[in-house]
């Protein structure tokens, strides 16, 4: 991957990523998801450091394929997990046309809105 494709999809899905603002999510009661700098850091960073450009690239064109799919979708199915200081977790998962299962993490501290924090896929299910 040279270094003038990766800085144009890192573009492309920076200038995508803000123009949402906030998507209403059927499964959250039709809430709005907002779409802020943290979720878009976690494009680039984990815990441990910088993410490899491959990860990136691949959660580049998740995001831009998938994420409006996904969170205005009201056939997806949920998980929400209570963090402490009042945070908590809900990853929505829907099968995209029984090939893969896209699941979006979005996170919620104590009153405030929701917000997007990550996507990522569980890979081909008709592979081996």
């Amino acid at each position: 991957m040279d270094k003038e494709t990766y800085e144009r999809e890192l573009v492309k899905t920076r200038e995508f990523y803000f123009s949402l603002g906030s998507l209403s999510c059927p499964i959250l009661d039709n809430k709005l998801v907002y779409f802020n700098q943290q979720g878009f850091r976690h494009f680039l960073r984990k815990e441990k450091g910088v993410r490899p450009e491959k990860d990136q690239l691949r959660r580049f064109y998740l995001f831009r394929t998938f994420i409006q799919s996904v969170v205005k979708s009201d056939k997806t199915f949920i998980k929400k997990v209570e963090l402490r200081d009042q945070m908590r977790l809900w990853t929505i998962a829907k099968n995209i046309a029984n090939t893969y299962c896209i699941r979006v993490v979005i996170t919620k501290i104590r009153k405030g809105p929701y917000f997007y924090l990550s996507i990522m896929d569980e890979g081909n299910k008709n592979s081996g």
